[in-house]
Order: structure tokens, then sequence, then C-alpha cells
């Protein structure tokens, strides 16, 4: 599904279909979301680590997607929509991971907040009610060799400020490289979607 709304919205953009583009945008951020918070909710322990791997790839696969067809495009009205559906997706990442810091204990970092989790006890609080599969995707995805690329704080300063500013970081040359020329990233997806990739080719 992911591969062939992909190439859907490609042939979109190459077409200049501007609604076709905006279709397409609003399933694939929609999809996002949904299995971002899904993914935290998971219980069935046996089956987390599958699903945790294919939230991530699928989402990070959408994202490389979207700096990759902003490449492709001509039209200012289309980049716009694409803009706009990769701000929207990626504010509702940080949002999540946000919301549950909130209910956590408000940790500076992801680390932190990591390290407790998976040492206090379930029956003793609700901070292993989530997968932290959002956290995962910002720590060790969502970044360069050295560090996330953007932080707890950060992102409770761009919350308070209802992520208006968020395009000056997403559009960097920064976020394009951490999605396209990351080796972890080029990995798992290669692991998730070379055969889905071939069958459609």
């Amino acid at each position: 599904m992911a591969v062939l709304l992909a190439a859907y919205l490609e042939e979109s953009i190459r077409n200049l279909q501007v609604e076709n583009v905006m279709l397409a945008c609003e399933k694939i951020t929609k999809i996002m979301k949904t299995l971002i918070v899904s993914g935290e909710n998971i219980r069935e322990k046996h089956i987390n680590t599958h699903i945790h791997g294919q939230v991530i790839s699928i989402n990070c696969f959408f994202l490389r997607m979207f700096y990759e067809a902003m490449d492709i495009n001509t039209d200012d009205e289309i980049n716009e929509i694409l803009q706009g559906a990769l701000a929207d997706a990626v504010s509702y990442i940080m949002m999540v991971v946000e919301y549950i810091n909130k209910r956590t204990s408000n940790f500076s970092t992801y680390r932190e907040l990591k390290e407790t989790m998976m040492t206090t006890p379930q029956k003793d609080t609700n901070k292993n009610s989530y997968s932290l599969v959002s956290f995962d995707l910002i720590l060790n995805y969502l970044s360069t060799e050295d560090e996330p690329l953007v932080s707890i704080s950060m992102i409770n300063k761009l919350r308070y400020e209802d992520f208006k500013p968020i395009g000056a970081f997403i559009f960097s040359q920064k976020w394009k490289d951490a999605l396209i020329v990351n080796s972890k990233i080029n990995k798992m997806l290669d692991s998730y979607f070379e055969d889905e990739i071939a069958k459609n080719n």
C-alpha cells in the first residue's frame, strides 16, 4: 500500500494533477498518524517488536517520499501541498512525543525517559503504557550521527507556538539528508520494502 501510494503521488506530481496530489497527501498523513497512535498502544508484547519496526519503517518511507517528491516537483501550488503534508506529519509525531512525556514525568531528554520507563514496574505507574515507538523514531532514525534532529525542549517550544515555526527546521538540508542519506534508514527500508518495490516496477 505504501509503495502504491508513493507511485500514485509521483505520477500525480509529474502530471501536475493538483487535486490528486492533495488526495494522496491526505491519505498518507492519515496512515502515518494512525500507525503512530496504534503503535504506541500495542499491549501484546509478542507482536510488539514486529509492529514497532513496521510503524517506524512506513513512517520513514513516507517522510523520505515527501522530500523526494518536492525534488521532482516544478509547481508552486503542489509544493505548498507537499510542504503542508510533511509539516502536518512531523508535527503530529512531535505532539505524540510531547503528550507521552507529559503523562510520564516531563523528562528533558529521550534517554532519561526511556531508561526510567524500562526500569519502573508497570504496576506502580502508567509509564509503561506506551511502546515509545514515536520516541524511537525520533531518537534513532530522525537523527544525525551525533544526535536527534529535534530535542524534547525544542518540541515543547514548537508545541507552545502551535508548530508554526516548524518549517524552518524540517525544510532544511539537514532534515532532508537525515531521511535520504541516512544509512540506518536505507538499510531498514531495503529490508521492509525491497520485495514490494520490485513487484510494482
